[in-house]
C-alpha cells in the first residue's frame, strides 16, 4: 500500500532546525561516539551504568566542540538524588537531565540504540526518564518526539521506525505518563503542544506506535487524543505498517479500538480503492495547509503595519487584507472538495454498529 506522508514544513520550523543543528550536532555526536567506545570496552556488568548515566543536557548543548567536554560539569546538578518517585510523581527533577540512551534515540542512531538496549532489562525503568518538552519523558516519548537535544531532520525515517520497533520488543509502554508538574501528555502526543516537531515524520511515528499498544483515545493536559476516523493519513499509514509487520510475523498488540478499524478495513479492502482516495485527499489537504500558512504570514504583516500610521502603510494593509480574503475563499472551495471524500470513506469503512465494531476487534 502506498504510504502517504505529509510534506509540509513551516518556515519557522526550518529556521529553528537550521540554527539548532549548526550549534549542537558536532559535540553531541562526538560525545556519543566516546560513549560507544567506552561501552564496547567495558565489562558487561558496567554497561548499563554507561547507557543510563545522568547527564546535564544544558551543559552538553552549550559546547561548540567535543574537545571542550568537562566530565565534572557534564554530570553536575543531575543524578539519583533528583529522581525521587512517589505515586508516579517526581520531586524535584532538573529540567536539563538526559542520558546516553535517550540521546541516541532522539538523534535516530538506530545501531547505537540497539546496542544500548541490549543491556537494559526494564525499558520502562523510571531511572531512564529524561526531561522533554515541558514534562518528563519516558523512552517512548523521546522516540515519538525527536526534538531533544536537537531537531534532526536528516535521519532516515526507517531508522526512527526501527527504533520504535526495538523499544516495542523490549516491552516499552507507549501509554505511560509520569505525572509531575508541567504537561502530562502521553507519548502519542509526539510534541503536538510544540511548534517544532517534524511534520514529515509525525504521522509515521504515531502509526508505528499504534501497532504496539499506543492508545489513540488517551488524552493529556494539552492533548485531546486522536480520532482515527478523521486522521485518514495516519490511518492509512497504520494500515500499511500493519500489513507490512504481519508479513514479518512481528508481535503486535494494538488496542481494541485500533484493532477494530484494522479488521474492518481488511474485510472491506476490496470494496474500493483506498490508495487513490487517500492520495486525492492528501493533495487537497496539503494545498489547503499551504494557503493557511500564507494567510498566517499575511496576518503577521498586517499586525506589524497596525503600529504605523502612514498613508503607505494603510494602503499596503488594505492590499494584504484583499489577498487574505481571496485566499480564504480558496480554502472554503478546498473544504467543499475534501469533505465529501471524508464522508465517503467514513460511510464505506466506518458505518458499523458498536456491536459490529466489537466483533471486528475480537477477530
Amino acid at each position: 500500500m502506498k504510504k502517504i506522508i505529509p510534506l509540509l514544513k513551516s518556515f519557522v520550523v526550518i529556521s529553528f532546525l537550521i540554527s539548532t543543528l549548526k550549534t549542537q550536532a558536532g559535540p553531541i555526536d562526538d560525545y556519543l561516539l566516546t560513549v560507544e567506545k567506552e561501552f564496547d570496552s567495558a565489562a558487561p556488568a558496567k554497561r548499563y551504568g554507561i547507557v543510563s548515566k545522568y547527564l546535564n543536557l544544558t551543559y552538553l548543548c552549550s559546547l561548540k566542540s567535543g574537545d571542550e567536554l568537562d566530565n565534572t560539569q557534564l554530570t553536575s546538578k543531575v543524578g539519583p538524588a533528583s529522581l525521587k518517585f512517589k505515586d508516579e510523581k517526581i520531586t524535584p527533577i532538573y529540567y536539563n537531565q538526559t542520558n546516553p540512551l535517550a540521546l541516541a534515540i532522539s538523534l535516530g542512531k538506530r545501531n547505537l540504540v540497539s546496542k544500548f538496549l541490549s543491556v537494559v532489562e526494564d525499558v520502562n525503568d523510571k531511572a531512564l526518564v529524561v526531561w522533554g518538552y515541558r514534562q518528563i519523558y519516558t523512552l517512548p516519548h523521546v522516540a515519538l518526539d525527536p526534538r531533544y537535544p536537537e531537531v534532526s531532520q536528516n535521519v532516515p525515517l526507517e531508522d526512527r521506525l526501527e527504533i520504535i520497533d526495538e523499544l516495542a520488543k523490549k516491552g516499552a509502554d507507549f501509554n505511560k505518563i509520569i505525572k509531575w508538574g508541567g504537561y502530562k501528555n502521553p507519548p502519542l502526543a509526539a510534541g503536538d503542544s510544540s511548534s517544532f516537531h517534524l511534520e514529515d515524520v509525525l504521522d509515521p511515528l504515531r502509526a508505528r506506535a499504534l501497532l504496539y499498544g499506543a492508545n489513540p483515545s488517551l488524552k493529556g493536559s494539552c492533548f485531546g487524543g486522536i480520532n482515527l476516523k478523521e486522521e485518514l493519513n495516519l490511518l492509512s499509514l497504520t494500515i500499511s505498517y500493519y500489513i507490512e509487520k504481519k508479513k514479518e510475523s512481528a508481535s503486535l498488540k494494538p488496542t481494541n479500538e485500533v484493532t477494530a478499524l484494522l479488521n474492518i478495513f481488511m474485510l472491506r479492502r476490496e470494496d474500493f480503492n483506498l490508495d487513490k482516495l487517500l492520495e486525492k485527499i492528501a493533495k487537497r489537504r496539503l494545498k489547503k495547509q499551504k494557503l493557511e500558512y500564507k494567510i498566517q504570514g499575511l496576518d503577521s504583516q498586517i499586525d506589524t503595519l497596525r503600529s504605523k500610521k502612514t498613508k503607505k502603510s494603510t494602503i499596503k494593509k488594505q492590499l494584504l487584507q484583499m489577498k487574505i480574503y481571496m485566499l480564504k475563499k480558496n480554502v472554503k472551495i478546498l473544504n467543499r472538495k475534501i469533505n465529501p471524500h471524508y464522508k465517503y470513506l467514513r460511510d464505506i469503512v466506518f458505518k458499523f454498529s458498536p456491536e459490529e465494531m466489537l466483533k471486528a476487534a475480537r477477530e
